[in-house]
């Protein structure tokens, strides 16, 4: 959780920064002025994906793995009773006698 956490507040640091910066050094100096027209580059756009694509699926399979860890020593079966409603589903897990073991 402290993983995903520092990833999210990284890149919601990085990129308001980056639009407070752009935001001063960008501005239009006069009302009038029209900016020149810029073509992307591909190299660019890969990486923009690829690095986010990367991090999603590390995060992934981070708990994933943990999830099966947890799962595999649990060895417990979960009972859910699914109950579907007109506007709903309810859900109930089955009560465990503790006393009577």
């Amino acid at each position: 959780m402290l993983f995903i956490t520092a990833i999210c507040l990284f890149f919601a640091v990085a990129i308001t920064a980056a639009i407070v910066i752009f935001f001063f050094k960008f501005h239009r100096k006069q009302p009038d002025a029209v900016g020149i027209a810029i073509h992307g580059d591909s190299r660019l756009e890969a990486v923009w994906m690829i690095i986010p694509l990367i991090l999603a699926m590390a995060m992934f399979g981070w708990v994933r793995s943990s999830m099966l860890t947890i799962a595999t020593r649990l060895r417990t079966r979960w009972n859910v009773y699914m109950i579907g409603k007109q506007w709903m589903w309810k859900a109930q897990q089955a009560q465990r006698n503790e006393g009577n073991q």
